[in-house]
């Protein structure tokens, strides 16, 4: 009896005698809030070996199982372990199904991004290179499945600051599109202004004024969907942001009003100019802190009624911050297609560096 107990330890750990792959999952995130990685590991690739017993099983959740272990995993410092995690669920998948899956995509994609997260660039391009292989198998090369995934794989570069690589991915992404779609096709464009978008942000700003342009003049005269007005406000925004930087003040002028004429009905307001704050940080220690403000987005796109309800940023930066306010502009809120004031909007503006952040999702409505 004692010897049948002992066993029984050894096959359930953490007092769980069958336990679901929900509960392990679970118990898994509270053990690693917890700080006990090792512990929440465990449970974590448990849940894997549990979920595949499951009369329910997919490969989507398969992979998605796979991924919650390999983050938990890799956050706790195991960079080796957490890899191998990913790659033994692709192993898995295909070994149950005789073949690749978009599942293994998914896992990949994980696969890149723990690469690059950990600076293990080579390691991240060859994976990158055996996705694309598995989406022109799974999809064929000339699909816009496989233009999407390129498309996708330039979004998580972009963070990383890989431009060369992202401009490259949104080439074939764009190539493939036109292997498929007319150059006057919204979607074809959608491809196309993506690239033109990062070749503004690298500062190519001639070359990317002529994509925008060629766009926009490929669009008048198509049917005006609800893809067409939003290929229409990106393009002629990215020329606002375009000219402003680029000091073109008088072709920000009038993109501006071309921009403000494009139709919108109901629509909160969206940042279209955001000028960083300048200020450098003189004191050695790297003080860290927030400005929160409340404000109004008024219907001519500026802001108005600026106030500061707490700043715990270091020296001057607030003042820096409210000078730069001055040049924002946003797309205004609208109701019933009439532009309108959007009062009480909150932003908590972060200072961390002499590197200003973007305005991003702090923005509450």
């Amino acid at each position: 009896m004692r010897l049948l107990l002992i066993t029984l330890i050894s096959l359930f750990p953490f007092g769980a005698m069958a336990q679901t792959w929900q509960e392990l999952n679970q118990q898994a995130v509270d053990s690693f809030k917890q700080g006990d990685n090792k512990i929440a590991s465990k449970l974590a690739i448990r849940a894997i070996d549990v979920y595949q017993q499951s009369p329910d099983y997919n490969t989507k959740f398969h992979a998605k199982v796979a991924i919650n272990a390999a983050r938990i995993i890799h956050a706790g410092g195991n960079f080796n372990k957490a890899l191998k995690t990913l790659n033994k669920a692709a192993s898995d998948i295909k070994k149950r199904l005789g073949k690749d899956d978009v599942a293994t995509i998914t896992l990949l994609t994980e696969i890149h991004d723990i690469c690059l997260k950990d600076g293990q660039i080579k390691k991240a391009e060859q994976t990158y290179y055996k996705k694309i292989r598995l989406a022109k198998d799974i999809y064929g090369s000339g699909s816009l499945h496989t233009a999407n995934m390129y498309v996708d794989m330039a979004s998580r570069l972009k963070a990383y600051k890989k431009y060369k690589w992202v401009k490259s991915r949104l080439k074939n992404a764009h190539t493939i599109a036109l292997q498929n779609l007319s150059e006057h096709d919204v979607r074809a464009m959608s491809y196309e202004y993506e690239l033109a978008h990062v070749t503004a942000e690298n500062k190519h700003y001639n070359e990317a004024e002529s994509t925008l342009i060629s766009i926009l003049t490929r669009l008048r005269g198509q049917v005006e969907t609800e893809t067409y007005f939003d290929l229409t406000r990106k393009t002629h925004g990215e020329l606002v942001n375009l000219y402003y930087h680029a000091g073109k003040n008088e072709d920000l002028e009038e993109s501006w009003q071309n921009l403000l004429a494009v139709p919108r009905v109901n629509d909160q307001a969206q940042i279209i100019v955001q000028k960083a704050p300048k200020y450098t940080n003189k004191s050695k220690t790297g003080k860290k802190g927030y400005v929160d403000l409340e404000f109004t987005i008024a219907k001519d796109g500026f802001l108005k009624d600026i106030n500061v309800t707490n700043n715990t940023a270091p020296g001057q930066f607030k003042t820096a911050l409210l000078s730069a306010m001055k040049e924002w502009r946003f797309l205004p809120m609208t109701k019933n297609g009439v532009a309108v004031d959007q009062t009480g909007v909150k932003l908590k503006y972060a200072y961390a560096s002499e590197k200003s952040t973007s305005l991003g999702s702090r923005i509450n409505r």
